[in-house]
């Protein structure tokens, strides 16, 4: 009848209803880049579902993972997690298991993102039971994909076995598939193949992935993030020209996009071209602005990665006494994260450091060195091949061939042994040896 009240079930619906269009709506600014309408939309939403009861949301638990979703993309990796649980939650209490897969796929994905490794871990298998024999090969390969990526980060260096193992079987489901979950299960492969050690083989990998140079199999959402990967690759092999145009491709793409605070990765991609181009400033400029998006955003592991990243620049120009901070900073990530593997990675760094011929104050003779070269000659000096150099610093050997040709030039020396003597008289040049 007109005039009527709604029920209070119907005006309990509506408002769950509600707060899922309003975060459909914010992605809707999103990408028509108002960020500022996005975040105060979204904002709305969550006000309007942190006040919703437990039996309002339950009529909809659409709306939580809606305004999750949302989060996620707009940076608010907490406020995402909080939501996320709080949905999963419900439905694991009332049974209500029609969302479920789809909750704590995104909670699971988000954790990671965040950097709760052991929390992401526990989400996925929960996700993975309520999959298992039910899910398709795409279900598949993501939950593989994303638990080798957790697992990656939580454990240590040497334990990998694991890890490789999940990532080839979750790229053999997604070998044969064109559609963009299989595109994106074949990067992240890739990206461990680059992780290993094996520059050349991961940058073939994801572009073959991503459908050739100009990746596009990719949306221009994916390519800032992808080709700060391949930027990395370039970088590893000394290749210059590669590094530029991902750099370059990575910053169009992104300038194709609304503000959405993904800027990192176009960011650590131009810090990669700067460092392979020897402009260490431009080069930390470009980093300490990556860190500040990933660290607004909640990116924990990515900003420990660029924090690590932008150390190895300084050390290869030779400027130790810049990389304390930055190392400090990794190592409390790193354990924030619980993540092994991000700690060895500062205790890597930090002990290469300490060994550097010269980083307690090298002789005049070893100053004409970079950094990078100053690590080679001293690996060197310790009888290592050019084979085992490159494994040790992931570089190609090409690119230690490249730098020990340098080194002879600067030190004007002829050979490996007469390197090896400079090194152990302190940067003195190479003498004959006397009686």
């Amino acid at each position: 009848m007109p005039g009527r009240p709604a029920s209070r079930c119907s005006r309990n619906t509506f408002s769950a209803g509600e707060a899922k269009a309003l975060a459909q709506a914010a992605v809707a600014h999103l990408f028509t880049a108002d960020q500022t309408a996005a975040q105060t939309t979204a904002t709305r939403a969550a006000e309007i579902i942190d006040a919703a009861s437990d039996a309002t949301l339950l009529a909809n638990l659409e709306a939580t993972h809606q305004l999750g979703m949302t989060e996620g993309m707009l940076g608010r990796l907490a406020d995402a997690e909080r939501h996320l649980a709080r949905g999963a939650a419900l439905s694991r209490r009332t049974g209500q298991t029609y969302m479920q897969r789809e909750i704590l796929s995104t909670l699971a994905n988000t954790q990671l993102r965040s950097g709760n490794l052991r929390r992401a871990l526990v989400t996925l298998d929960e996700t993975a039971r309520h999959v298992e024999g039910l899910g398709g090969p795409a279900a598949q390969a993501i939950i593989a994909m994303v638990r080798a990526e957790i697992l990656f980060w939580l454990n240590s260096p040497s334990d990998l076995q694991e890890v490789l193992a999940l990532a080839e079987h979750a790229e053999t489901l997604a070998s044969t598939s064109p559609f963009a979950w299989a595109v994106s299960v074949r990067c992240f492969h890739a990206e461990f193949v680059l992780l290993t050690g094996d520059a050349p083989r991961a940058r073939w990998l994801l572009t073959d992935a991503a459908g050739g140079p100009e990746l596009p199999r990719l949306t221009t959402w994916r390519k800032p993030r992808w080709c700060d990967t391949l930027a990395q690759a370039a970088l590893a092999e000394g290749d210059h020209v590669s590094a530029e145009h991902w750099a370059r491709l990575a910053e169009v793409s992104y300038g194709q996009l609304p503000s959405t605070g993904r800027r990192g990765f176009p960011l650590r991609a131009r810090m990669r071209a700067h460092a392979l181009n020897g402009d260490t400033d431009r080069a930390v400029k470009c980093a300490h602005d990556a860190i500040a998006d990933f660290s607004a955003s909640g990116q924990r592991i990515e900003t420990c990665r660029t924090l690590l990243a932008a150390a190895d620049v300084f050390r290869a120009a030779g400027r130790t006494d810049d990389m304390d901070g930055l190392l400090g900073r990794a190592a409390d990530l790193a354990q924030q994260c619980d993540s092994a593997r991000l700690a060895a990675e500062v205790g890597d760094r930090r002990s290469r450091v300490s060994t550097l011929p010269g980083s307690a104050g090298a002789d005049d003779a070893l100053a004409v060195l970079t950094g990078r070269e100053r690590e080679i000659a001293g690996l060197v000096s310790t009888g290592l091949t050019n084979q085992e150099i490159a494994a040790t610093l992931f570089l190609s050997v090409r690119t230690v061939e490249s730098h020990l040709a340098r080194i002879y030039r600067k030190l004007d020396v002829p050979n490996r042994a007469s390197l090896t003597r400079t090194m152990l008289n302190g940067g003195r040049p190479d003498e004959p040896l006397g009686c």
